[in-house]
């Protein structure tokens, strides 16, 4: 699967190389590479090396356990054709992130909030890409202990914004969740690890996160609650 961005990962500039091992991630040399570097070797080896896709109906997601070093890629079954369930397979996502979980669709970038995003523009040079919101799977099960994985990453001071508990996350290509969009899921790309870190890390004044934050849908009747601690 050949990356869709033509531009640098990092500056958006011109790329003049492109990643030797994955080939789907693109710089414009080796400084922006060497900043790329502490977040891109977390999936670049584990892309290189992924399995086929069992089915159509399985999507790349991004795993991130509470007790692991390093986040994992994988293919989760996702909803069947027309489904306009936000969410993936309730079965699926239950196994990694337990029965009673939620799910948020979020996104950062040009557009406003809820528009859909026209990804197959490419974007000037110079300019940063068009990427499509991601869709956050976690549970909302109390007692949960802090995810180890995602604070080796982001820095264990982010953790504090963040709901305890593992965290799945894949992509969608819709602006906006809900009864009435045109919903579908997409396979997680390098460029959303990205999109990502931003949202963990950016920072953001309360009432922005909240516009950010597409409606949540919920698969259980528990009650919904709110990934990040506004």
């Amino acid at each position: 699967m050949a990356s869709r961005f033509t531009t640098c990962i990092i500056c958006w500039q011109e790329a003049t190389q492109i990643c030797g091992q994955c080939k789907l991630v693109k710089y414009c040399g080796t400084s922006c590479q060497q900043k790329d570097w502490h977040d891109h070797k977390l999936i670049c080896k584990q892309r290189s090396e992924l399995p086929p896709r069992p089915s159509d109906r399985h999507f790349l997601s991004l795993y991130f356990p509470i007790d692991q070093v390093k986040p994992r890629l994988m293919w989760v079954l996702g909803q069947p054709t027309g489904s306009k369930k936000a969410h993936l397979d309730e079965t699926a996502v239950g196994k990694l992130v337990g029965d009673d979980f939620d799910c948020s669709g979020m996104g950062c970038g040009p557009g406003k909030p809820g528009e859909k995003v026209e990804t197959d523009k490419v974007s000037a040079v110079g300019e940063p890409p068009l990427t499509q919101p991601i869709t956050l799977h976690y549970t909302t099960e109390p007692y949960h202990q802090k995810n180890a994985c995602l604070g080796g990453w982001v820095g264990g001071m982010w953790l504090r914004r963040i709901a305890p508990g593992p965290l799945l996350v894949s992509g969608h290509t819709s602006g906006d969740i809900g009864p009435d969009s045109k919903f579908g899921h997409r396979d997680f790309e390098m460029q959303d690890l990205n999109v990502l870190k931003t949202l963990l890390t950016g920072d953001f004044p309360p009432h922005f996160m909240k516009i950010m934050m597409s409606q949540e849908t919920s698969p259980t009747t528990r009650g919904k609650k709110s990934w990040f601690r506004m």
